[in-house]
């Protein structure tokens, strides 16, 4: 008989707290107009940026991926300033890099031979508001 009214009294205890919960969860409406427009246009910015600047960002991994692979070409140290910027070419031709130019590579006789890639990208973002990018990357050559 005690068991009875203690889990009656408990059944009592929660529904009272249960319909003060239900009575705070009833007044909450979630997020209004004006706030899911934020939301909305905040996310279809960052989505519209990402759209424009990833694909720069890929193209500079494959430049950086020939130049890795330049730099692990046999017998580098002693070619060409010629032979090394048509190697690296030649790589970025296959990844379908257009960004790069002769006019951006440079070999120099710092620290052994350097591949020095400088170069930038400018992407139209909307009207007359751009967005520029400009990379600076140095390897090595003959290292492996």
């Amino acid at each position: 008989m005690q068991m009875k009214n203690q889990g009656k009294s408990q059944h009592r205890c929660f529904q009272r707290h249960s319909h003060q919960f239900n009575h705070r969860f009833n007044q909450q409406k979630g997020i209004t107009l004006i706030g899911f427009l934020i939301v909305l246009s905040l996310t279809v910015f960052v989505a519209f940026m990402g759209i424009k600047i990833v694909p720069v960002y890929i193209d500079h991994y494959s430049v950086i991926q020939a130049m890795k692979g330049v730099q692990k070409e046999p017998g580098i140290q002693t070619a060409t300033p010629g032979k090394i910027k048509d190697l690296f070419f030649r790589r970025l031709y296959v990844s379908y890099v257009d960004g790069v130019e002769a006019g951006h590579v440079k070999v120099s006789r710092a620290n052994g031979r350097t591949l020095t890639v400088k170069y930038s990208v400018q992407k139209q973002m909307v009207g007359n508001v751009d967005i520029i990018i400009h990379f600076d990357d140095s390897v090595i050559l003959g290292l492996k």
